[in-house]
């Protein structure tokens, strides 16, 4: 596609990506008047392509390492200046790949005719691709094989809908293989039907998957409870993909106990059949590689505690796979204890079958009526392996009637059903110290020994709020008693209750109308409420120098600059690429109201796990906020409530404003700030600079930027920074062009930009691709981020 662009397009990936072989795409395209300048290793990513067009005529590719080559040509070969000829050399890896894009584009008015006669031949056209009145996307066949092997192995019957015998997906046929094994199966033109053996227990296969090569990891997976051994060939390209996926299966297969080895072109397993004992739990390595997690996430319904510590890796494919192995497939998921991880990331999660035998702190959740404390309560409860109670039904069944038939009783009903509700908080408190998730009723911040309670109850209690004209809509169900004011009059008194009254806020955002829409959204509002909790758990209750450290290490900080997150959602994936946190810059947002800026940190923190700096700079530290101390305590503060992970504060806030946070701060981390775009840079002037934001209190990180006026002064930045001893981390550059280089030399936590922002936050800021491009030349030794 980039060689049909006029003018120069870059291509660069994460590390793996530049490690995959190319050389025959590039020698097939070179051949045709492409042009590579290759940045980094020959034939391999980063490269720039010097789109001239695609001349056509007859072309030569081997593709015996990968059919996406062939593919590749075979898109953009209508486009050419001549017809496309194109002749396959030697043996070609997964046709039926390849068969599945000839198909597609005839569906798209390109007819590519195919003689395979003595070796491979395409004649492609040369037309324009036209689209179809409607087309129907297909189910993905690969991600449908990990539900087909849960029920192969469990003795469970699945059903997976459009994909069937008219399927362009060679991955459709997957479950033959599971038939061999021992599964009955039915397949009709728009669905596939698996039923697992009794007790799962199937037979050990000699199969050839090169056909099927996108799932072979899962039937490695589900051999490992098959009788007898399980052979799988033909699938050596798979040592050129995510990872090298043979190898790594033979690894990680062996973590559990299981015998397995590499063949020359596959695999083979040698499974236990029903002697799961032989077999143990351990932490899979996923090798960034989505297939490898969903793989052993199967294995783990039937061999308890195996931990996927990578599970973000399946969003490249089926970024919804977590959430419908526990809420559609009804399989327990739990966080391991930190220490059982070892090596693993915090947000790690365990395919384990049965709960944590460790409970953590409970949680009590309030907020209107409406705004999802049951729906949210319950699935918290599920993910956590805690027990929950809903105090209205609580209440509901020890009075042996409804709420709205208790209130209806006469007069003073309301009051003592108030009285009542507030012995049932306590009572379910004190009770249940760990292990639950306690939601309450949204009036009950209005009664005062209630409100009193919950502010010094020991427990973190969680402000569950909600955009109010969904609130609205969910209000709309008439069994509930009648509420005693409009919603509007009940916001505006019980929202400063309920302030008062938690400690930490979660917002959900305003949801789209259409239903399937509206769905798609929650799953990722409950998910990232489960991480919101977990995180609050892992450390409440902790001392500061309890709670779990973070070692200093080369990172960077993408900083957002969209006046509403809603533009960047679609895009947030590739503006973090090689990121470690992204910046909300709340003083730059289109609106700095509190309800506005609630939307906009929880549709971000819906959208993207990586830690939020949550940041409110001021127009004379180079911001856009001009409002007065106490409108920007009352922002700050909110960043803390929403767990944001970080919050820069400017240390040169009023001391009991620093202070007041500084107490607030709970599981979030503090980078004091000060930004001097005026004077001039001296070592006087950094180490003040320096200084101050030491003496922040509740500081966990510096951060100093000056402006450079000239190269030296990037040398008296480093010499003051080398000179002086700091008990904490330190990020320290100078804005500016002639201060870029202090962004390179800067390792810990750098604030960079990227092509698809509006704009940079600061003058002089880079990209990682920058940084990281400089940083080989200079330190070529090191292991750099390499992103786009």
């Amino acid at each position: 596609m980039c060689n049909l662009v006029k003018g120069d397009v870059t291509l660069t990936g994460c590390a793996r990506l530049c490690e995959r072989p190319i050389s025959d795409l590039v020698e097939a395209l070179s051949q045709n008047g492409c042009e590579f300048e290759f940045l980094e290793k020959p034939n391999h990513i980063p490269f720039v392509v010097k789109g001239k067009g695609m001349e056509g005529g007859e072309m030569n590719l081997a593709a015996n390492v990968s059919s996406q080559f062939v593919s590749s040509v075979l898109l953009t070969a209508p486009y050419a200046e001549k017809e496309v000829t194109l002749k396959i050399k030697g043996e070609t890896v997964s046709p039926l790949f390849i068969d599945m894009t000839i198909k597609m584009q005839k569906q798209f008015g390109v007819d590519i005719q195919v003689d395979r006669a003595g070796g491979s031949l395409y004649q492609c056209p040369k037309v324009s691709y036209i689209n179809p009145s409607t087309y129907t996307i297909e189910s993905d066949a690969s991600s449908a094989s990990y539900p087909l092997a849960m029920a192969a192995i469990t003795g469970g019957e699945i059903t997976v809908k459009n994909v069937g015998t008219h399927s362009l997906q060679g991955d459709a046929k997957f479950y033959t293989v599971l038939e061999k094994m021992g599964c009955t199966v039915k397949q009709t033109e728009t669905e596939t039907v698996v039923k697992g053996p009794a007790n799962g227990l199937l037979n050990g296969v000699d199969v050839d998957m090169s056909d099927l090569t996108d799932t072979f990891m899962t039937i490695a997976a589900i051999a490992v409870c098959a009788k007898g051994t399980t052979r799988i060939t033909n699938i050596a390209n798979q040592r050129v993909k995510e990872c090298n996926r043979i190898e790594a299966m033979v690894t990680e297969l062996g973590k559990l106990g299981v015998t397995a080895s590499e063949l020359e072109t596959g695999i083979q397993i040698e499974g236990v059949g029903e002697d799961l004992s032989k077999l143990h739990g351990a932490s899979i390595e996923c090798y960034k590689d989505h297939r490898i997690a969903m793989s052993f996430a199967v294995l783990g319904l039937r061999v308890p505690g195996i931990i996927i510590t990578d599970k973000e890796c399946t969003d490249k494919t089926y970024p919804e796979f977590w959430y419908d192995l526990e809420k559609v497939f009804g399989v327990s998921l739990v966080v391991p204890e930190t220490e059982t991880l070892l090596s693993s990331s915090p947000s790690s999660a365990s395919s384990s079958s049965s709960p944590s035998s460790s409970l953590g702190t409970s949680v009590v959740i309030v907020g209107m009526r409406g705004s999802g404390k049951t729906t949210n309560g319950k699935t918290l409860a599920s993910k956590l392996g805690y027990k929950f109670y809903d105090i209205d039904h609580v209440f509901e069944e020890r009075q042996k009637m409804s709420i709205k038939e208790f209130v209806a009783t006469g007069e003073g009903a309301w009051a003592e059903f108030r009285k009542l509700e507030a012995e049932i908080l306590e009572d379910l408190v004190k009770n249940n110290p760990v292990g639950a998730v306690i939601a309450t009723g949204g009036g009950i911040v209005e009664t005062g020994s209630a409100h009193s309670f919950l502010s010094s109850c020991g427990l973190p209690v969680i402000h569950l709020s909600r955009n109010m004209v969904d609130v609205l809509e969910a209000l709309k169900d008439e069994k509930r008693a009648q509420l005693a004011d409009d919603v509007d009059t009940l916001w505006k008194r019980r929202e400063p209750l309920y302030r008062s009254a938690a400690e930490y806020e979660f917002h959900i955002y305003g949801m789209p109308k259409e239903q399937k829409e509206q769905e798609r959204e929650w799953k990722k509002v409950t998910a990232s409420f489960v991480r919101f909790v977990e995180k609050i758990i892992a450390n409440y209750g902790k001392k500061e120098e309890e709670k779990e450290k973070k070692q200093e290490e080369e990172s960077f900080f993408v900083c957002l600059t969209y006046p509403d997150v809603r533009k960047a959602v679609p895009l947030i994936n590739d503006i973090a690429s090689g990121s470690q946190a992204i910046e909300l810059r709340v003083d730059l947002l289109a609106c700095r109201s509190v309800a506005y800026v609630k939307e906009q940190v929880s549709l971000l923190k819906a959208y993207t796990s990586l830690p939020i700096i949550y940041t409110l700079r001021t127009s004379e530290q180079g911001g856009a906020f001009n409002g007065s101390e106490e409108e920007a305590y009352s922002l700050l503060e909110l960043g803390l409530k929403m767990q944001c992970e970080y919050l820069d504060v400017e240390a040169s806030l009023a001391t009991s404003v620093l202070t007041k946070l500084a107490e607030k701060k709970g599981n979030t981390k503090i980078i004091a700030s000060l930004h001097d775009y005026k004077n001039s840079v001296t070592q006087e002037q950094l180490q003040g600079l320096f200084q101050r934001c030491l003496e922040t209190p509740g500081r966990d990180i510096v951060k100093v930027v000056g402006f450079a006026k000239s190269e030296n002064d990037v040398y008296t930045l480093q010499h003051v920074r080398n000179t002086l001893g700091y008990p904490v981390p330190v990020i320290a550059i100078l804005a500016g062009p002639e201060g870029s280089l202090s962004r390179v030399l800067n390792r810990f936590m750098t604030p960079v930009t990227h092509p698809l922002l509006p704009h940079k936050a600061a003058p002089g800021q880079l990209t990682v691709k920058e940084i990281s491009q400089v940083r080989s030349l200079v330190f070529p030794a090191r292991e750099h981020h390499h992103t786009q």
